[in-house]
Protein backbone atom coordinates (compact mmCIF):
# COMPACT_ATOMS: atom_id res chain seq x y z
CA UNK A 1 0.00 0.00 0.00
CA UNK A 2 1.34 3.59 -0.80
CA UNK A 3 -0.03 6.61 1.10
CA UNK A 4 -0.08 9.35 -2.06
CA UNK A 5 0.77 11.90 0.08
CA UNK A 6 4.16 10.92 1.28
CA UNK A 7 4.82 9.12 -2.54
CA UNK A 8 7.67 10.59 -4.41
CA UNK A 9 6.06 9.72 -7.76
CA UNK A 10 3.27 12.67 -7.02
CA UNK A 11 4.56 16.32 -6.65
CA UNK A 12 3.08 18.61 -4.11
CA UNK A 13 0.64 20.05 -6.36
CA UNK A 14 -0.01 16.98 -8.31
CA UNK A 15 -4.26 15.97 -8.26
CA UNK A 16 -3.40 12.63 -6.32
CA UNK A 17 -5.56 9.74 -5.06
CA UNK A 18 -5.41 9.23 -1.38
CA UNK A 19 -4.24 5.19 -1.71
CA UNK A 20 -2.48 2.96 -4.10
CA UNK A 21 -3.22 -0.49 -2.85
CA UNK A 22 -1.39 -3.49 -5.41
CA UNK A 23 -3.24 -6.65 -4.08
CA UNK A 24 -3.22 -10.26 -5.11
CA UNK A 25 -6.13 -11.18 -6.96
CA UNK A 26 -7.15 -14.77 -7.98
CA UNK A 27 -5.69 -14.56 -11.93
CA UNK A 28 -2.58 -12.44 -10.37
CA UNK A 29 -2.17 -9.06 -9.27
CA UNK A 30 -4.80 -5.79 -9.35
CA UNK A 31 -3.93 -2.11 -8.41
CA UNK A 32 -6.83 -0.49 -6.84
CA UNK A 33 -6.93 3.27 -6.71
CA UNK A 34 -8.38 4.68 -3.93
CA UNK A 35 -9.93 8.29 -2.67
CA UNK A 36 -11.60 8.55 0.76
CA UNK A 37 -13.64 11.56 1.74
CA UNK A 38 -16.01 12.38 4.17
CA UNK A 39 -18.39 13.61 1.75
CA UNK A 40 -17.85 11.99 -2.06
CA UNK A 41 -18.11 14.89 -5.14
CA UNK A 42 -17.42 14.73 -8.69
CA UNK A 43 -13.78 16.23 -7.62
CA UNK A 44 -12.87 12.64 -6.68
CA UNK A 45 -12.69 11.47 -10.10
CA UNK A 46 -9.62 13.26 -11.48
CA UNK A 47 -7.67 12.28 -8.08
CA UNK A 48 -8.41 8.44 -8.88
CA UNK A 49 -8.02 9.31 -12.52
CA UNK A 50 -4.29 10.73 -11.99
CA UNK A 51 -3.59 7.80 -9.18
CA UNK A 52 -4.42 5.34 -12.82
CA UNK A 53 -2.51 7.74 -15.38
CA UNK A 54 0.59 7.16 -12.63
CA UNK A 55 0.99 3.85 -12.94
CA UNK A 56 0.52 3.34 -16.50
CA UNK A 57 2.67 5.97 -17.12
CA UNK A 58 5.79 5.87 -14.82
CA UNK A 59 8.93 3.80 -14.28
CA UNK A 60 7.95 3.29 -10.69
CA UNK A 61 5.25 1.17 -11.19
CA UNK A 62 6.20 -0.50 -14.48
CA UNK A 63 7.27 -3.95 -13.27
CA UNK A 64 3.94 -3.90 -12.25
CA UNK A 65 2.27 -2.00 -14.88
CA UNK A 66 0.46 -4.78 -16.06
CA UNK A 67 -1.64 -5.63 -13.16
CA UNK A 68 -5.19 -5.34 -13.43
CA UNK A 69 -6.43 -1.92 -12.61
CA UNK A 70 -10.00 -0.96 -10.11
CA UNK A 71 -10.87 2.16 -8.28
CA UNK A 72 -13.05 2.67 -5.18
CA UNK A 73 -14.28 6.05 -3.72
CA UNK A 74 -15.08 5.70 -0.16
CA UNK A 75 -17.23 7.88 1.84
CA UNK A 76 -17.86 8.32 5.56
CA UNK A 77 -21.42 10.90 4.53
CA UNK A 78 -23.85 11.20 2.27
CA UNK A 79 -22.74 12.03 -1.66
CA UNK A 80 -22.76 15.22 -3.31
CA UNK A 81 -23.06 13.36 -6.88
CA UNK A 82 -26.48 13.34 -7.73
CA UNK A 83 -26.13 10.63 -9.79
CA UNK A 84 -23.16 8.16 -7.86
CA UNK A 85 -22.90 6.07 -11.74
CA UNK A 86 -20.83 9.32 -12.53
CA UNK A 87 -18.35 8.09 -10.00
CA UNK A 88 -18.61 4.49 -11.30
CA UNK A 89 -18.17 5.18 -14.96
CA UNK A 90 -15.75 7.80 -15.47
CA UNK A 91 -12.28 5.97 -15.23
CA UNK A 92 -10.70 5.23 -18.56
CA UNK A 93 -6.98 3.62 -19.13
CA UNK A 94 -6.70 3.32 -22.81
CA UNK A 95 -10.00 3.99 -24.02
CA UNK A 96 -11.29 1.30 -21.81
CA UNK A 97 -13.57 1.36 -18.35
CA UNK A 98 -11.81 0.83 -15.66
CA UNK A 99 -14.04 -0.91 -12.74
CA UNK A 100 -14.81 1.23 -9.71
CA UNK A 101 -17.34 1.28 -6.88
CA UNK A 102 -18.09 3.16 -4.56
CA UNK A 103 -18.42 2.21 -0.60
CA UNK A 104 -19.98 4.17 2.60
CA UNK A 105 -17.26 2.90 5.18
CA UNK A 106 -16.42 4.55 9.12
CA UNK A 107 -18.44 3.10 12.00
CA UNK A 108 -17.34 -0.48 11.99
CA UNK A 109 -17.51 -0.98 7.95
CA UNK A 110 -14.86 -2.68 6.67
CA UNK A 111 -13.88 -2.47 2.40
Amino acid sequence: MIECDKCSAFGPSDPKPDLVILRKVRNGYEWLVVEIKNVMDKGAIPQVQAGIDKITGDGMFSPLSSAKLAALFANKKANRTANVDVLRRSLRFQGRLVPSRVERCGNNKRL
